[in-house]
């Protein structure tokens, strides 16, 4: 059985203005295979949000264009663009070794 938690998160507008967005939420994660499953994470968040493509690109302060591929899973957008992308819209990427639970501990030999 798992967890949950109610979680509230602000999104800050220029000019003072807000968007509350409270939801409950797991203490799971969803593995990313592909460039698309990160895009439909943050294409939903978005969505969740009802923000626009043109809002949510300016509070990353990224390229509009830029925001729509990366939402349909362009392969070669550029990992730091990514990341901003994806903490504008409240979210985090985590990295962990493959077919462990995120609380096993790395020993010597899994680090290169």
């Amino acid at each position: 059985m798992k967890n949950t938690i109610d979680t509230t998160d602000t999104i800050i507008f220029p000019y003072g203005k807000t968007h509350v967005l409270s939801k409950q939420m797991d203490d799971g994660y969803e593995i990313i295979n592909s460039t698309e499953d990160l895009g439909k994470i943050a294409r939903k968040r978005r969505k969740e949000a009802r923000l626009t493509i043109d809002t949510a690109s300016a509070l990353a302060n990224l390229n509009p264009r830029f925001f729509s591929e990366f939402e349909r899973g362009k392969e070669t957008a550029e990992i730091g663009k990514v990341i901003k992308a994806v903490k504008s819209l409240g979210l985090e990427v985590a990295v962990r070794p493959r077919n462990r639970s995120p609380l096993t501990p790395l020993s010597n030999k899994d680090v290169l």
